[in-house]
């Protein structure tokens, strides 16, 4: 249902904009985008993934990404059961080919899983297109780590103390 919302902060808002189902009518994606922090986010769910339908999410997040100079991308996987591995080949592929844009700064993980051997592979291959990603345990600190900018200790330690 594309009028779901997904309300975080008063600032933060993630609004459904596309689902993507199995041949049985299952979900297996749902794309929400939060426009004036310039997110989106991926949430997959069921056993398996086809290759085809990870294909399709990332080809249509891509677009919505170059379309709307979206800054963040959120990847929660943490609802699929079963193996990740031919799932994480064909996001590399996808990755590796679409990633040179110069909007995505940040790509954040959620998992609960051990880190996988294709997980690391692809972290690798959004590292090396110059996007800083990171796995999480649950949604909040992702969107923590994505919206709140590093600031130096230094700049904090410059920084005047007020006293009322």
């Amino acid at each position: 249902n594309t009028n779901d919302v997904i309300s975080v902060t008063q600032e933060v808002v993630m609004v459904a904009v596309k689902q993507f189902k199995n041949q049985q009518g299952q979900a297996l994606a749902s794309i929400y985008r939060e426009s004036n922090q310039g997110m989106i986010m991926n949430v997959w769910s069921g056993d398996y993934v086809a290759p085809k339908y990870i294909e399709s999410v990332m080809d249509y997040s891509f677009d919505e990404i170059q379309r709307k100079k979206l800054r963040c991308w959120i990847c929660d996987i943490s609802l699929i059961e079963g193996a990740l591995e031919k799932a994480s080949k064909t996001a590399l592929r996808k990755f590796d080919k679409n990633l040179s844009n110069r909007f995505l700064q940040k790509f954040a993980f959620i998992s609960r899983r051990s880190s996988s051997e294709g997980r690391v592979m692809l972290e690798q291959v959004i590292q090396e297109h110059g996007v800083q990603v990171k796995t999480f345990s649950t949604f909040n600190k992702a969107i923590q780590w994505l919206l709140v900018p590093d600031i130096d200790e230094e700049i904090w330690d410059q920084a005047p103390v007020l006293t009322f």
